[in-house]
């Protein structure tokens, strides 16, 4: 019930950052020569002023654990917030969303 990811999206830099961006994902992809989902992945920089909603909560999500990180585990309520989402799987095995019931849900 999952599809593999094919785009990312990361907010744009100067047109030489989000090169070696390009070129990290490139390194990535001879490293990781087995990833079959890596190989079709592709990087997307968003140039728009404006970023859609889900792109600012990545930000916000990835500036929580780096600073979670480098305060040597100390807590931040943010992490503490985004880490209980990151770790609970909101689908859980056998939901169908169509009808928002478990799929092992027997009906009777």
């Amino acid at each position: 019930m999952r599809r593999a990811c094919t785009m990312l999206v990361c907010r744009s830099q100067s047109a030489e950052t989000d090169r070696l961006y390009l070129k990290d994902l490139d390194q990535c992809r001879a490293q990781m020569a087995g990833a079959t989902w890596l190989r079709d992945m592709q990087l997307q920089a968003w140039t728009d002023p404006v970023e859609p909603l889900p792109l600012e909560l990545a930000q916000l999500a990835a500036a929580s654990v780096m600073r979670h990180v480098l305060a040597d585990g100390d807590r931040d309520p943010v992490f503490d917030a985004v880490s209980t989402k990151l770790t609970n799987d909101p689908f859980p095995r056998g939901w169908v969303a169509k009808t928002g019931r478990s799929s092992s849900r027997k009906r009777g």
